[in-house]
Parts: structure tokens; C-alpha cells; sequence
């Protein structure tokens, strides 16, 4: 797979690319003891860097993963944030509170 077996997609509050799932039987899915260990640890985390290289959107780390397959030297290291993705109940708040959708109040 192109991501490493990584499904990633942009958060909707602040744009910040996050892990929607790991795909079973990938590099991914072996970073920690078990699959779902991996999913239970980093499925919704935000990925923050990539070999050193700080990455925000979704396409930062899409193109950052193709610099590391088209290279194919070398280990790397991918940093994730602590912060999960809001649920659906706290990202509604979370617009409301910053009149994300309503710019002209």
C-alpha cells in the first residue's frame, strides 16, 4: 500500500490529518503487539511528522509517504499526537464555539 497500510483523512475543525483506520496485514497493522492493539493505539491520532518533517494535511502525508516509498533505503519515524479526533457531539460544540459556520456573527 502507498500509506503503509495507513488510511488517513483531514480533520474538520482544523484541517490537521488524523488515522481513520489501519489497514489488517499492512506495516501499519505490526507496530505494536497485535492489529487491533495498533488500531486501539493510534485510529484517530493525528500524525504530526514524518522522518522529521512536520506534516499537517492530508497531503503533506501522502507526499511524504511517496518520498519514503519511491526512496526505499531506510527505516523512518512517524510522530502521532496524543489528541484523539473529537466525536461527532464535541466537533458540532467545538464549530459552534468558533462560528465556523456561521462567519458573520
Amino acid at each position: 500500500s502507498p500509506t503503509f497500510g495507513f488510511s488517513v483523512v483531514t480533520d474538520d475543525l482544523n484541517n490537521r490529518a488524523f488515522i481513520s483506520d489501519i489497514k489488517a496485514r499492512s506495516s501499519a497493522s505490526k507496530l505494536f503487539s497485535s492489529p487491533k492493539a495498533t488500531n486501539n493505539q493510534l485510529r484517530g491520532a493525528y500524525i504530526i511528522a514524518i522522518d522529521g518533517n512536520p506534516v499537517f494535511t492530508t497531503a503533506d502525508v501522502l507526499d511524504a509517504f511517496a518520498r519514503l516509498r519511491s526512496a526505499r533505503s531506510r527505516p523512518f519515524d512517524i510522530e502521532f499526537a496524543p489528541e484523539r479526533r473529537m466525536a461527532a457531539s464535541q466537533l458540532r460544540t467545538a464549530l459552534q464555539e468558533h462560528d465556523i459556520f456561521n462567519p458573520d456573527s
